[in-house]
């Protein structure tokens, strides 16, 4: 029910945000200098996977609130 629409809710929005940063720093790319480009994207990287993370926990929370 409204668990289930609320996680796909989030898991849509977190899949924008993502490829909104990533796009952005794509055009960053092109137009910065290598050395800050090169440390914008190893911030992205740690944010993304963070974010991977995140979404990972509210998996488990979605299966342990079905399973009940």
């Amino acid at each position: 029910g409204f668990e289930f629409l609320f996680f796909s809710f989030l898991q849509a929005k977190t899949q924008t945000l993502k490829m909104t940063i990533v796009s952005g720093l794509r055009i960053i790319d092109s137009n910065a200098q290598t050395g800050i480009t090169w440390w914008n994207w190893t911030l992205l990287e740690k944010a993304v996977s963070k974010i991977d993370q995140l979404m990972a926990l509210a998996s488990c929370i979605k299966g342990s609130l079905v399973s009940n």
